[in-house]
């Protein structure tokens, strides 16, 4: 990650293979369900509740597990379509938008914690998540991308908002959602 994770930042340079990350992305799309509206402090006990319970775990409620069951069970799907967004020949900007929208798929993640497994396994984007948005003076509103919209419409949000979590930088973003 960033500088505020010394010992993720060693095994973000580490390459990994397929299967090892097939079996990483469940675990990714878990601590960000585990920070849907609640304090990062609560996660690893959330995610202790989660390896007892399973997908039965009290904290998988409403769209939460219907995310992580969808996660769990497209998980091959999921790596492939990120890896051929990720091989595209097309600039980062647009890889990273196509990223976004494509993960905004698995049900219970909006924009902004799709970023978020994005932000997690490299791409150029940040999750600018309640807090950052309070502090940037922003309406949470502005950030909600609703499934009526048209798929164009979709795409400019999108774009909009990773063109604003450019403007400091995915480590500034990661590190002072660390220190909040």
């Amino acid at each position: 990650m960033h500088s505020k994770q010394k010992p993720c930042k060693k095994h973000s340079k580490k390459s990994y293979t397929k299967v090892q990350i097939i079996l990483l992305l469940p675990v990714l799309f878990r601590f960000c369900f585990c920070s849907i509206r609640k304090p990062l402090s609560s996660c690893l006990y959330q995610i202790e509740d989660i390896e007892i319970n399973g997908i039965q775990s009290k904290h998988l409620f409403g769209s939460k597990r219907k995310g992580l069951e969808y996660v769990i069970k497209n998980k091959e799907a999921l790596l492939t379509g990120l890896l051929e967004i990720k091989g595209r020949n097309m600039n980062d900007l647009a890889r990273t938008i196509e990223a976004v929208y494509f993960v905004m798929q698995v049900p219970g993640l909006g924009m902004v914690k799709a970023s978020f497994v994005l932000q997690m396994l490299g791409f150029n984007v940040a999750c600018l998540d309640s807090h950052n948005l309070k502090r940037l003076g922003l309406d949470i509103k502005e950030m909600k991308v609703p499934n009526t919209l048209r798929p164009e419409t979709k795409i400019k949000k999108i774009t909009k908002y990773v063109k604003l979590t450019r403007i400091k930088g995915t480590e500034y973003w990661w590190n002072s959602w660390c220190d909040y």
